[in-house]
């Protein structure tokens, strides 16, 4: 699986927003998802960075 598929999975359950705008609902969570991914994907691909020494054998 791909940084960005994983991102797009894992994303949205680990950053949300909280909003009670009565706004077009999907317009909004389509812009919150790509920056959603936008954040996560790098995580994903700089993982060893963000958590040394996790590696297990």
């Amino acid at each position: 699986m791909t940084p960005g598929n994983m991102a797009i999975v894992l994303g949205p359950n680990l950053l949300w927003t909280h909003s009670n705008e009565s706004g077009n609902m999907t317009e909004m969570m389509t812009t919150v998802s790509l920056q959603i991914v936008g954040i996560i994907e790098p995580i994903i691909q700089h993982a060893d960075w963000f958590f040394p020494g996790g590696e297990t054998h």
